[in-house]
C-alpha cells in the first residue's frame, strides 16, 4: 500500500475566490468513523501567473 492510498478520498473542493493576486479556496475532507470533519481553505499569492505563497488553514469540526 503506498502513502497516496493511506490518505483515503481526497478532498471535496468548495468555492475559489479571487480578488487581484489572492486567490483562496475552500476545502473539506470526507467525515471520519466519529463524524469530525476536518475543513479548510488555501490561500495563495499569485506573481506573474504562478503561485508565489501558499498558507493552508484548516479545522476539525463536529458532523452535521
Amino acid at each position: 500500500m503506498g502513502f497516496a492510498d493511506q490518505l483515503g478520498p481526497g478532498p471535496t473542493l468548495g468555492a475559489v475566490r479571487s480578488a487581484g493576486d489572492r486567490v483562496l479556496c475552500e476545502w473539506s475532507r470526507p467525515p471520519a468513523e466519529d463524524g469530525t470533519m476536518l475543513r479548510g481553505v488555501d490561500l495563495y499569492l499569485v506573481r506573474d501567473g504562478l503561485i508565489a505563497a501558499k498558507d493552508v488553514f484548516s479545522k476539525i469540526t463536529a458532523g452535521g
